[in-house]
């Protein structure tokens, strides 16, 4: 008897193995299907890629070259903009000290128009007064001369 259900026991158990066998084989095939779907997609992703490396190559490529075209661009533009400030900063020092020798030159016109001015008012009427005085003076002489024929 024990014979008989040591027998009975690995009759359960081999079928049972073979039921989760079977049971395995039933759920793989679907999964295998997937991953073979899954492979013919990703082999056609690879393919895809493949003949796309060459155009996103020289696509990036183009924005390596843009890139730095853009930069030197910049840098240019910094140069430029950094000598244009140089230039004008030359530029108004320049008329700083211009206008400054200007107004030092204007000045100094100012006072020799004023001395000249005040000058000649002073020499005419040094002239009017020498004027008036030769007058009477002149005058004098000739009343005197008048006066001397008169009596003479």
């Amino acid at each position: 008897m024990n014979l008989q259900v040591l027998e009975s026991v690995a009759l359960i158990l081999s079928i049972g193995l073979n039921v989760a066998v079977i049971a395995l084989v039933l759920f793989a095939i679907p999964a295998f299907k997937e991953l073979r779907q899954w492979l013919r997609g990703s082999e056609t992703l690879h393919s895809l890629v493949k003949e796309l490396r060459p155009t996103l190559t020289n696509a990036a490529e183009n924005v390596n070259y843009l890139s730095a075209a853009f930069r030197s661009d910049a840098d240019e533009v910094g140069r430029t903009v950094r000598r244009a400030t140089e230039t004008a900063n030359v530029i108004i020092d320049t008329a700083r000290d211009r206008t400054a020798e200007i107004s030092g030159f204007l000045e100094v016109v100012q006072e020799e128009a004023e001395s000249s001015f005040l000058s000649t008012a002073s020499l005419l009427r040094g002239a009017r007064a020498t004027r008036r005085v030769r007058g009477k003076h002149r005058d004098r002489e000739i009343e005197k001369t008048r006066t001397h024929r008169r009596l003479g």
